[in-house]
Parts: structure tokens; sequence; C-alpha cells
């Protein structure tokens, strides 16, 4: 009787040390949780940075075809202008 009884005491010890165990498991896992959700986070954030610079590129690029149209234009009237002056030196 007391061989089972100190059989079912160590039982009872290794069930506490594997619930103890399972614990430690299940709160390194909600840290991980935590750590992958900071990351998803992050990673929501650079891909909302990279869209921000995409389109601040897209608008610079058109405004670059505006100035440069703007400058094609400027040079028209240029030589137009300088045509003009042309006819008055003489």
């Amino acid at each position: 009787m007391a061989n089972g009884n100190e059989k079912v005491g160590r039982g009872n010890i290794i069930v506490k040390e594997a619930g103890q165990s399972f614990n430690e498991i299940i709160n390194e896992v909600q840290g991980l949780n935590g750590q992958v959700q900071q990351i998803a986070t992050a990673a929501i954030q650079v891909s909302a940075g990279v869209q921000n610079v995409a389109a601040t590129t897209q608008e610079q690029t058109a405004a670059m075809e505006e100035v440069n149209s703007a400058a094609g234009a400027l040079t028209s009237v240029a030589e137009e202008l300088e045509k003009l002056v042309v006819t008055f030196k003489l």
C-alpha cells in the first residue's frame, strides 16, 4: 500500500511539473504571438510608406512632364520672338 501511495505521489509531482511546463510553453507562445503581431503591424506601416513613395513618384513624374511641356512651349515662343526681333533690326 505504501508503495502505491508513493507511486501516486510521484505521479502527482510529474503531472504538476507537466502542467508547469505547459504553462511555460503557453506563455512563450503568447509572447511569440505578440512579436508576430508587432511584425505584422510594422509590415503594414512599411507597405503604406512604400505606397506613399510610389504615389509621390508618380506625382513628380507628372509634374516633370508638365515642366517639359512648358519648356517646349517657351522654346517655341522664344524662337518666334527671335524672328520678330530680327525683323526690327533690319
